[in-house]
């Protein structure tokens, strides 16, 4: 009966009509300039020999969700594509044009001087007119109404959102929400072992398309500061296979047995990256509990964390950069990638305890996986920056600063800041176990150094996006605050400036010495005298930089980040940090679109979901 009634709604999947002839549910956006027919959308698309070069540049990008495209079955359906091109199914469209825009970004990067030479239009514009081709494909062929082929392009066109929208994803947040919805309908919720009449190939691509549509909804919500959907939703679906593409296909009776996990392979990413991630999305929404949960549930969590991260292989450790000169540069940011999770996933497990008005013993682990967890993060953000600029290891990979790379870094520059101005950690009267077990043991300098240099990090790449100019300053005003400005070393109560030589540049991860990295910093860190606060500092209140003007940098922080008294409201912190309005990271929304436009450039996007005509 299922199949029955649903055949009238795919029957019309492949036969759109005119944007007017659409219902109104599934008019998404609206334009007065709108593509009129298959042949508009047709011609956007260039000839095969670019086309041909996009989409090897895509398939070379390896990207997180790539594992959702089935290579050789995109082959065989790329080879009917250029037989009969009109004969296309309008949503495998959608996959073309999202493949073609992902491969100009990427182009941008690695070869520059290629994608200029394709067209005369600058290649960003490409990116929106393809990303737009995409969209309004999906509109067409009633993604309302998904089939399997529905969901590569939505995720895709989710996933491309934070290469252009640095600014707070509202977009991301509504499009990742959409995407689960879709596959609840579909049910890919359930594992398809326990379904019937589903190939083992279908039911292979379920598995990823679940588990990367999972991954967005968890990011990006906790990103936003609000609660995610999955966390209401009861799924059996098991983590994809450690099958390469070639392993298994449409005509497959059954699917091989996997790889063992001691395999690199194109799926061992998105499979570790799975299992950190279930554990996160139970740690954020824990972090977003309207009261507190009993410390026994935080180590219930901490010891999941501990279980996923000890079955991370020790190939997909982060190495010091310079035992990966034979390491593929893919697999390189791979390892970064898992790691800045799992020291994520320790912050916002942790962080809660940092600063107890009454420290209590019990809650000194949590203190240590915080402040490591942070330290490990400002790490990660000064290697990757390094090794990406011109002529470095990872130059031609283009790693580009995303808003969860922003969120992520300044979540951990914040900690770091509240533990430098915490008098109670640095009092040499008191004991600190937690602190003398770490390696090496943090200082108060030592903290300092990892803001400075994660301040000359962000102000070295606002150079180049101005956008991030507000994210300097906030780290400037920290600094500030704790009496060590950019540009000045740090002072003791008798005027003389505190040592920070001898510090290691993180727990061995960093690829070069520090002495080779001194200009990252302000030449007068480096310098020795007596440790101890500066006066200022001996008067530090942790939450003072937010009841006053952030100076020349103003970012328009909510000065709301802080609860009553001396204890940080995390929660608030996760929301405002992602609100627009304040855009803490000063990376704002775009321009009004030109009414002069073309129609790819002036509709707006599908994220943004204005869903006319059903009166909300």
């Amino acid at each position: 009966m299922k199949s029955y009634l649903e055949e009238a709604e795919l029957a019309d999947d492949e036969s759109p009509g005119p944007p007017g002839e659409l219902e109104a549910p599934d008019l998404v956006f609206s334009s007065g300039n709108t593509p009129q027919s298959r042949e508009d959308l047709m011609r956007l698309i260039p000839d095969r020999e670019i086309v041909d070069r996009l989409v090897m540049r895509y398939f070379s990008s390896q990207s997180p969700s790539q594992h959702i495209v089935h290579r050789p079955t995109f082959v065989k359906q790329y080879a009917r594509f250029w037989a009969d091109p009109l004969g296309a199914p309008i949503h495998w469209l959608a996959l073309l044009f999202m493949i073609m825009a992902i491969g100009v970004f990427n182009s941008t990067v690695t070869t520059p001087h290629e994608v200029v030479s394709d067209s005369p239009q600058p290649p960003m514009e490409r990116f929106r007119a393809f990303r737009a081709a995409a969209a309004w494909c999906l509109v067409w062929g009633r993604y309302t109404q998904p089939s399997i082929a529905t969901i590569p392009p939505l995720i895709l066109y989710t996933e491309s959102e934070f290469a252009i929208a640095r600014a707070a994803q509202t977009n991301c947040y509504v499009l990742s929400s959409v995407c689960l919805r879709l596959l609840l309908k579909m049910g890919l919720h359930r594992d398809p072992d326990r379904l019937a009449g589903i190939s083992p190939f279908e039911g292979e691509m379920r598995r990823r398309l679940w588990n990367m549509a999972v991954q967005l909804d968890l990011l990006v919500s906790f990103h936003m500061g609000l609660p995610s959907m999955f966390s209401g939703i009861d799924s059996d679906c098991g983590l994809p296979r450690n099958l390469v593409d070639e392993d298994f296909g449409e005509d497959s009776v059954a699917l091989p047995p996997p790889r063992p996990p001691t395999d690199y392979t194109e799926m061992t990413y998105p499979i570790n990256k799975s299992c950190v991630m279930r554990v996160f999305g139970q740690i954020a929404r824990q972090a977003h509990l309207l009261a507190p949960p009993p410390y026994s549930e935080v180590m219930r969590l901490d010891g999941l964390l501990a279980e996923a991260w000890a079955g991370v292989p020790q190939f997909m450790m982060v190495q010091p950069l310079e035992q990966c000169v034979t390491t593929p540069a893919v697999q390189i940011i791979q390892r970064f990638g898992l790691a800045s999770l799992y020291n994520k996933s320790r912050c916002v497990l942790h962080r809660r305890f940092l600063l107890e008005p009454l420290p209590r013993r019990e809650h000194d682990h949590s203190r240590r996986q915080c402040l490591e967890g942070a330290i490990a993060l400002l790490d990660f953000q000064n290697t990757i920056w390094h090794a990406s600029r011109p002529g470095h290891m990872l130059s031609q990979h283009g790693w580009f600063v995303s808003s969860l790379a922003v969120h992520d870094f300044l979540l951990a520059a914040i900690i770091l800041y509240l533990a430098a101005g915490n008098r109670q950690f640095w009092d040499g009267g008191v004991e600190h176990e937690w602190m003398a077990g770490m390696s090496p043991p943090p200082t108060r300098e030592r903290l300092l150094h990892l803001l400075q240099r994660s301040y000359s990090v962000w102000a070295s790449i606002a150079a180049e996006v101005p956008e991030l100019r507000k994210t300097a300053g906030i780290l400037e005003t920290m600094l500030g605050k704790l009496g060590s400005p950019p540009n000045s070393p740090p002072k003791d109560e008798a005027g003389q400036v505190l040592s920070v030589s001898g510090l290691s540049d993180g727990d061995g991860l960093v690829s070069e010495s520090m002495s080779s990295q001194e200009y990252l910093l302000p030449d007068s860190l480096s310098i020795d005298g007596p440790t101890a606060f500066l006066t200022a500092a001996n008067h530090f209140q942790p939450f003072d930089f937010m009841k006053s003007s952030l100076g020349p940098n103003d970012s328009g922080l909510d000065r709301g980040w802080v609860a009553v008294g001396n204890e940080m409201d995390w929660r608030y912190f996760d929301n405002i940090i992602a609100q627009p309005n304040n855009d803490p990271t000063g990376l704002g929304s775009f321009e009004p679109l030109d009414a002069d436009q073309p129609w790819f450039d002036q509709a707006p996007a599908p994220g943004d979901l204005e869903f006319r005509g059903l009166g909300a």
